[in-house]
């Protein structure tokens, strides 16, 4: 009698989806936020609990802004998630405003993972996504402490141009750090790479193009 073969079950990774965030998702994105001020890849003050306050008003007014129908007469910040089933595994906020170029600008101010699916393409996900939702012309800007290598490397392969190096400013009592500034122009046609997850169309019809070189350095900025 011939011995069965063992059962092998067979495991698809679920999906992760990239969606508008819900009030329940606040939570998330400030405790990864504070748990890497401690460590170093956001602003100090955001340890404190008044900072904390301050950015969970911020996400919900942008989730209150997106349901409302006069969204599109205010500036506001865009929430935006990474989920796996049920489970929130990577957030993202940012807003939109011109600069005194008049440029419009999307300024990136937090992006977080969860630590258990880092180096999985989660943080590419919600940084494409404002990439690829962003209006000929926009910059998307992005500012980075020393300490963000991985994110500075993901920015790199993305496109963006480094416009401003970290460096300290001020008299030895009051010394400021300034961060790494990372731009990225959105003009021309879009790439099948760069495709929205918040609208389905025929891959080729819509995308985006980064203009400028890969490794730029001192105060060059990408024109659209």
């Amino acid at each position: 009698m011939r011995a069965s073969s063992p059962a092998v079950a067979y495991f698809r990774p679920r999906q992760i989806v990239i969606a508008p965030a819900a009030p329940w998702d606040i939570f998330f994105l400030v405790s990864e936020v504070a748990s890497g001020a401690t460590a170093g890849h956001f602003n100090q003050s955001l340890r404190d609990f008044s900072s904390q306050k301050f950015l969970a008003l911020q996400c919900a007014k942008a989730i209150i802004l997106r349901l409302s129908p006069i969204r599109r007469l205010a500036i506001a910040g865009q929430f935006i998630v990474a989920r796996q089933a049920t489970h929130t595994i990577g957030a993202a906020f940012a807003i939109t405003d011109q600069d005194v170029d008049d440029r419009r600008v999307t300024t990136l101010q937090y992006l977080v993972v969860d630590s258990g699916f880092r180096r999985r393409g989660v943080g590419q996900m919600l940084m494409q996504t404002f990439m690829t939702n962003a209006a000929m012309g926009t910059i998307v800007q992005c500012a980075c402490t020393p300490k963000s290598q991985g994110m500075q490397r993901l920015l790199r392969r993305l496109g963006f141009v480094h416009t401003q190096k970290a460096a300290l400013r001020g008299s030895s009592e009051a010394r400021v750090l300034l961060p790494d500034v990372w731009e990225w122009c959105a003009a021309g046609h879009r790439t099948d790479s760069l495709a929205s997850p918040f609208r389905s169309k025929p891959a080729g019809t819509d995308g985006v193009t980064p203009v400028a070189s890969e490794g730029a350095r001192g105060n060059f900025r990408p024109r659209c």
